[in-house]
């Protein structure tokens, strides 16, 4: 079993540079210990305070080269980053009622500010959102609070978590890994967004075009 903490960590951009991350985006968090055997990693934008700051929600494990390097900083010591890549066109999701995201572990993290928008952008009162997030046990789920709090906004949101590790005594909700099951009940029409591992986005996609959901439908994010 491997130990991990979650962390978010805000940062500011220097001098008269400012920003808003596009919604769904990555920047790269640069490693300032030129001999690591990694020198960066992607981090999902986790949430905008304003054009100058922004968080990253940080999975820090134990052996974690750079998230424990993240989680190690101290105020004002600066920080190295590139960005901002694998975004999301809102517009693409306005042409559609039916929005559905498959999440797995910190796969969530590009769609949290997704699912925010949606909540409280009246654009999207006449849509629904379904947000299927897959984690081992229910401790390794990230952000439940800020989860639940999304759906009091405009658009209909509805979240199930499954769980694959946890004791029957301890959960009565859906569990297993994702099987075909489980997205029989969503139209083919609605467009359909996936992050996690590698694996889990594989295998939800090749579920997703063995429903018979078109290529167009299926927004892969693999970090």
């Amino acid at each position: 079993k491997q130990w991990y903490q979650r962390r978010v960590r805000a940062f500011e951009f220097l001098g008269d540079f400012y920003a808003i991350p596009p919604l769904g985006s990555h920047v790269y968090v640069y490693n300032n210990d030129k001999d690591s055997l990694i020198d960066k990693k992607p981090y999902t934008v986790f949430n905008v305070i304003d054009s100058r700051k922004f968080q990253l929600l940080v999975k820090k494990y134990e052996n974690g080269i750079l998230s424990s390097y993240i989680c190690a900083l101290k105020p004002d010591e600066i920080v190295e980053m590139q960005g901002f890549d694998h975004f999301i066109d809102m517009n693409v999701l306005l042409k559609v009622k039916s929005l559905v995201i498959l999440a797995a572990g910190t796969g969530i993290t590009p769609f949290y500010r997704i699912m925010k928008e949606i909540s409280t952008n009246q654009n999207f009162n006449e849509h629904s959102c379904t947000l299927m997030f897959y984690n081992k046990k229910k401790k390794d789920i990230l952000i439940p609070e800020e989860l639940d709090q999304l759906k009091n906004g405009i658009a209909s949101i509805e979240i199930t978590h499954a769980l694959s590790q946890e004791d029957a005594e301890m959960w009565d909700g859906l569990s297993g890994r994702i099987n075909s099951s489980h997205l029989d009940k969503f139209s083919n029409q609605s467009i359909f967004l996936i992050c996690g591992p590698a694996p889990f986005v594989h295998l939800a996609a090749g579920l997703l075009k063995e429903k018979g959901v078109s290529k167009a439908n299926i927004k892969e994010f693999v970090g």
